[in-house]
């Protein structure tokens, strides 16, 4: 890995499209979250960047796809992994309060938000809330997307929705080819779900 000059770390369930190959930005680069939305979060996470002997700098709602200098990812990821297993570890953290106000289900994103803050300088960090983590239901236009995943749950509407996809409800006669519009982000992620192309 250490042969290409950047990373690209994200989830299984995205795709990239054709205008990331063009994506050359000079800060280090990561999407947005959608779990912290209480401030109780925010103030139990510090916490834990104190307990661990990590800096916390107050960037929040960090996503899970990171893009940066590859030796950086690289040192990054098995601390991330570190934080994880600390917090599933810990009768303190692996306790369970529901989402959103602390939920077991998202310590990826506790661990990654900890760790971003801890070893990237905070003027350094660019939170893509425009092109990265786009949520793939949008109707993004895909020229400005470069990044679009498919985030859980039934509470967003029309489609994509990986739950739906895998109880088997989208198919190729529900969805023709010729039928989806590749240049909006939903039917371009449809597309690339039952195409592959």
């Amino acid at each position: 890995l250490m042969s290409y000059d950047r990373l690209l770390r994200t989830d299984t369930d995205v795709v990239i499209t054709p205008a990331f190959l063009t994506f050359r930005p000079r800060q280090f680069v990561v999407g947005r979250g959608g779990y912290m939305v209480e401030e109780y979060t925010k103030s139990r996470i510090q916490e834990l960047a104190i307990d661990l002997h990590m800096t916390h700098q107050g960037l929040y709602n960090v996503g899970s796809t990171w893009f940066g200098n590859t030796s950086t990812v690289l040192s990054m990821v098995p601390k991330m992994l570190e934080v994880a297993k600390f917090i599933l570890d810990s009768p303190k953290y692996n306790v369970d309060q529901g989402f959103p106000r602390w939920h077991i289900g998202v310590t990826s994103m506790y661990a990654g938000e900890l760790v971003v803050n801890h070893f990237i300088p905070k003027d350094n960090v660019w939170v893509n809330s425009e092109s990265l983590d786009i949520n793939c239901n949008s109707i993004e236009k895909t020229i400005n997307v470069y990044h679009s995943h498919c985030w859980p749950g039934d509470q967003y509407p029309g489609y994509f929705n990986k739950w739906a996809f895998e109880r088997g409800e989208y198919t190729a006669q529900r969805f023709p080819r010729d039928n989806l519009d590749l240049a909006v982000i939903n039917d371009y992620f449809m597309a690339m779900a039952l195409y592959g192309k």
